[in-house]
Parts: C-alpha cells; sequence; structure tokens
C-alpha cells in the first residue's frame, strides 16, 4: 500500500483477516481515495465467526430396505454422517423404534462417535427378524436420530429405514430341510441407488460364490466366496463405487449356479 490504479482500470485487494481471539467479530476496513468525487474513507464492515463449529450433513431420505424374509439371521444397510463445518464434533445415535419390540430386533452402530472437521463416520442398520414379537408381515419404519453435541443451527437428524417382513414361521426342522430349494432372488429395490438387497435360499451346505459383472463380463465385486450353511440368506451390497448401467449378479453354489440382472440408477 497504497495501491495505484490507472484511470479506467481496476484492480482487485486482498485481504486476510486473522482474529486474534475466538468469538463473533466485527470490523471495519476504511479505504481512502484521492478522488474528490468520492467520500472519505469508505467503511466496508467485515464479520466473522472465529469459534470453530461443526455442521453435520445427513440425506434424511426415507431407505427402502424391501422384503426381508422372517428367516433370515440379520439384515442390514449402511449411510454416511459428514462434518462439513470447522470443529469437532460428538454424534449420538440411537433409534425410534415406532412400535418394534423387542428393542434387541434392531441395531445401529456406532452409538456414539467423535467426528473431526472435513471428516465423515460410516454408520450401519441391522435388524434381526427371528427377534421380532408379532405381528409380522407388516410394513416397519423405524428411524435412527442423529444428535450433534456442538453443532449450530440443525442438530438432530432423523433417517427412516423401511420394511417389511414376509415368509414362513413356526416351520420344524426337518419340514424346512424336506422343502427347501436353490433360489436366487430378484434384487431389492431394483433398480437401485446405490444399495440393494440380494437374497437367496440353499437346500444345503455349500461354498458359495456371489459376484457381480459388467454387461461385458467384468467381474466388478465379490459378495460371498465361503462355505455357508442351508436355509435363506440375505446381504446388502453397496455399489456406490461403480456408475449407472445394468449389472449381473451370478450365484454358484456348488454345481447349481444363477444369474440375475439389475440397473443401478443414480
Amino acid at each position: 500500500l497504497p495501491l495505484q490504479v490507472r484511470p479506467a482500470a481496476s484492480d482487485t485487494l486482498k485481504l486476510q483477516w486473522a482474529p486474534l481471539q475466538n468469538g463473533v467479530l466485527q470490523d471495519t476496513l476504511l479505504l481512502y481515495s484521492n478522488d474528490a468525487s468520492q467520500s472519505n474513507p469508505q467503511k466496508i464492515s467485515l464479520w466473522g465467526n472465529a469459534n470453530p463449529t461443526p455442521q453435520l450433513f445427513l440425506n434424511t431420505a426415507s431407505y427402502n430396505l424391501g422384503d426381508i424374509d422372517v428367516n433370515v439371521a440379520r439384515a442390514d444397510t449402511a449411510f454416511w454422517i459428514y462434518n462439513r463445518g470447522t470443529g469437532a464434533d460428538s454424534v449420538y445415535l440411537s433409534i425410534n423404534y415406532r412400535g418394534i419390540q423387542p428393542a434387541e430386533a434392531l441395531s445401529v452402530s456406532p452409538g456414539a462417535a467423535a467426528l473431526a472437521a472435513g471428516d465423515s463416520l460410516h454408520v450401519t442398520f441391522a435388524l434381526f427378524p427371528a427377534l421380532f414379537r408379532r405381528p409380522l408381515f407388516a410394513v416397519y419404519s423405524p428411524r435412527v436420530v442423529v444428535r450433534s453435541r456442538f453443532g449450530l443451527g440443525t442438530t438432530v437428524f432423523e433417517k427412516e429405514m423401511r420394511f417389511r417382513l414376509v415368509g414362513t414361521v413356526g416351520v420344524d426342522a426337518d419340514a424346512h430341510a424336506a422343502s427347501a430349494v436353490f433360489k436366487l432372488e430378484q434384487n431389492q429395490p431394483n433398480p437401485f441407488n446405490p444399495q440393494t438387497r440380494i437374497a437367496f435360499t440353499l437346500p444345503q451346505a455349500e461354498r458359495v460364490s456371489l459376484k457381480v459383472y459388467d454387461v461385458l463380463g467384468n467381474e466388478v465385486a465379490t459378495l460371498k466366496n465361503e462355505e455357508m450353511p442351508p436355509g435363506a440368506h440375505a446381504l446388502m451390497y453397496d455399489a456406490r463405487a461403480l456408475a449407472s448401467g445394468t449389472y449381473f449378479y451370478r450365484l454358484q453354489a456348488g454345481a447349481i449356479v444363477a444369474t440375475k440382472k439389475m440397473s443401478l440408477v443414480r
């Protein structure tokens, strides 16, 4: 300084304001000019929040897990919480059961976590169909409740998780084994973005391979490659790393193979 500007020209003055203490601060910048037609000084108000402040972001749109077999031991899905603020936060998670009993039939993890500025938190919501008390075969809509301890503005978020329990219960083990057949279900939902549920039934214990392929036949994901017991099984597949398009999931159990098509739509 001083900054010289030629007639009919313009220039830029970059000002870096560094408060010496935390708090919501105000100051005034005075600009003087030798132009007699301008009032001197020109005043520019400066305002800033020097407190490190967290700001949570969560996509609160309802998530539909679709139909879930009552004989599946566990079904789960995941979502993310983001801290887009400038300070760290303490995040607490709980469940609004909305009539579901017992409480052990649902879970969310972690229950609490520290979330640094610019960081994200992976949250898992799980349900255990065998623990649900009657009546079954209804549409359930519990909510995951997320609370910010230090955030400003909105500090409580709720995400609805919708699902329906279907299938047959109360069948003895011998009858179930006799009627069990190899079956690969259509993924739900379909189309999906980015998560979908894949269910299948095994008539006997087998080494299972469940893989996802693109339309060119390239393998893009391995979901299962292990020995599994007989009965109904289900898992959630997260395809956030893939581009929109058509994909195929292929289940092989012993010598039996089944393939189905699914669509990822962003």
